[in-house]
């Protein structure tokens, strides 16, 4: 025990008491003084008040410690906090762009599906076209009067080039009844 105090009197002290004593033994190291502590019946004396200047003065020195460990402690929560809105801004970017690309994507499937409909409905109405144009191109080979008006009667009569494909003539017809 540097203080010159006895261990088991140190084990007894309660905080202020090490403090005091540890001021105490601080002072003197920084006075260069070696003298002992003062009896108590020189309490009043000049000895007595460095002591206790001294005393003040490691008690200011600690109490600004403490405020400097308070304020780099308070200045890491804010850093912390910092830190953390930062990171909440950052994953409320991600989800925001997510969610914009996913619109996009559903915008994109929807353009992509109406243009395929309109595809289908392209195709359909071709097909549909050329079943007309197949049925009016059978109807000319089978000899209908597609220029018939409503109201008016058509003959019965084939028409002369039905059932031939060009100009091929038609046999003629085998009168002897052999073939």
């Amino acid at each position: 025990m540097r203080a010159g105090l006895d261990e088991d009197r140190v084990m007894e002290m309660d905080c202020p008491e090490l403090l005091e004593a540890a001021a105490k033994e601080l002072a003197k190291e920084l006075t260069g003084d070696t003298q002992a502590a003062p009896p108590p019946d020189k309490a009043g004396s000049v000895e007595s008040g460095t002591d206790s200047a001294t005393f003040h003065a490691l008690e200011l020195e600690i109490e600004e410690k403490r405020w400097l460990r308070e304020e780099r402690k308070a200045e890491r929560e804010a850093q912390e906090k910092r830190a953390e809105r930062e990171l909440e801004l950052r994953k409320a970017e991600v989800e925001l762009q997510r969610t914009k690309l996913e619109k996009e994507a559903e915008l994109q499937r929807a353009k992509l599906e109406k243009e395929a409909e309109k595809e289908t409905k392209r195709i359909e109405l071709e097909q549909a076209k050329l079943a007309l144009e197949m049925r009016k191109i059978e109807a000319v080979a089978m000899g209908a009067d597609l220029g018939d008006v409503e109201g008016q009667e058509s003959t019965d009569e084939p028409h002369p080039r039905a059932g031939r494909v060009g100009s091929t003539p038609l046999p003629k017809p085998n009168v002897t009844g052999t073939l």
